[in-house]
């Protein structure tokens, strides 16, 4: 009978054990629904945003299409392109200097607007350049732009040395008149 009775109990705390761990099993699983049910969440959160800004970028695209219509893009051909900053390795200018920072032309050098280019060009020419979305303006001389080089102005010379020296088709842009 003791035998009988050591054996129920037996049984009876590997079936608590037995429901303890399947419940530990089961909170288990319901932790990660929840966590999945939050990925999911903030992915689709994530895509609705993504979207929008494709929306967005889409519009700006356009927009771009309908101003570019408003010039002629007349090809100049291909020129050698590199990258230079305001700082001393570039031009030989410290920031002390009083004309740190300013182009042939006296302008500041502007970010995605600044360019160096030869004596051909006057100072205030546009120049669009074959994968860049901007539209530079003429506003500096080097002394190794010569010819068909061309030196964008960068802020940081980590970026002006990652430029390196690239091949692209240069354009002058000139404002379509219509002569009618």
């Amino acid at each position: 009978m003791r035998k009988l009775y050591i054996l129920s109990i037996l049984i009876f705390i590997i079936t608590i054990l037995f429901l303890y761990q399947q419940t530990v099993n089961v909170n288990f699983l319901i932790d990660k629904n929840l966590q999945l049910e939050q990925i999911i969440y903030e992915t689709k959160e994530s895509i609705e945003i993504n979207q929008i800004e494709i929306n967005e970028l889409q519009e700006q695209r356009q927009e771009l299409i309908d101003q570019l219509k408003k010039f002629n893009l007349v090809s100049l051909g291909t020129f050698e392109i590199t990258a230079y900053t305001e700082g001393f390795e570039s031009c030989g200018k410290l920031p002390s200097h009083p004309e740190y920072g300013i182009t042939a032309s006296g302008n500041k050098v502007k970010e995605n607007w600044t360019i160096a280019a030869d004596k051909n060009f006057k100072f205030g020419d546009k120049l669009m350049i074959e994968g860049l979305p901007y539209i530079y303006t003429v506003e500096d001389r080097g002394g190794a732009i010569k010819g068909d080089r061309l030196d964008l102005y960068v802020p940081e010379l980590t970026r002006a040395l990652e430029w390196g020296r690239r091949e692209r088709e240069v354009y002058l842009v000139e404002d379509r008149v219509d002569r009618h």
